[in-house]
């Protein structure tokens, strides 16, 4: 581990993204560029088939809200694009970090899906203001997901098997 603690998660998230991305036709990322936050992170970029969404946040038990759209449940070969704000803690995130992560959905319009990623769950009021922007983007098209450390858990178990079990690839 290094000494940057963001940046570690950041690269944690990759791997996992990588992992899936080897298991999954059509998934992939980018981390374009580094920022000057404080751990000089990036928000991360996946590309996936449509409706993948779906299948990742039941592998990473997370919550979407009731038929979000009508094609998260009836995937179509077009490409998406989410964004993925990785917070490295163990504590929940409060309110404040969840409407910073909100706020900064604005600056990605082209990303249909908005992923928080990270800590041990969100605050009561951090789940509220979470749970009320998942309800206005939703009749917008786009998906608010959050997934807490438990749910990349999930997701590394679930891929990182069948990676491990296909070195020949498909």
């Amino acid at each position: 581990m290094s000494s940057n603690k963001g940046k570690d998660g950041e690269l944690r998230t990759i791997i996992v993204i990588a992992n899936i991305g080897i298991s999954e036709d059509g998934v992939d990322f980018t981390r374009p560029t580094t920022t000057n936050t404080a751990d000089q992170g990036a928000d991360i970029f996946m590309t996936h088939p449509s409706g993948f969404l779906n299948k990742f946040s039941d592998i990473s038990d997370s919550k979407l809200p009731p038929l979000q759209s009508e094609d998260i449940n009836n995937p179509q070969p077009t490409a998406e694009k989410s964004r993925i704000d990785v917070k490295t803690t163990d504590k929940k995130l409060q309110k404040d970090t969840v409407q910073k992560f909100i706020a900064d959905c604005a600056n990605h319009p082209n990303c249909r899906g908005q992923i928080l990623m990270g800590g041990a769950d969100l605050t009561g009021p951090g789940h509220k203001v979470f749970e009320a922007a998942q309800e206005s983007f939703s009749k917008k098209g786009k998906i608010l997901l959050y997934v807490k450390n438990e749910g990349i858990k999930k997701l590394e178990a679930y891929y990182k098997p069948q990676i491990e079990g296909n070195s020949e690839g498909k």
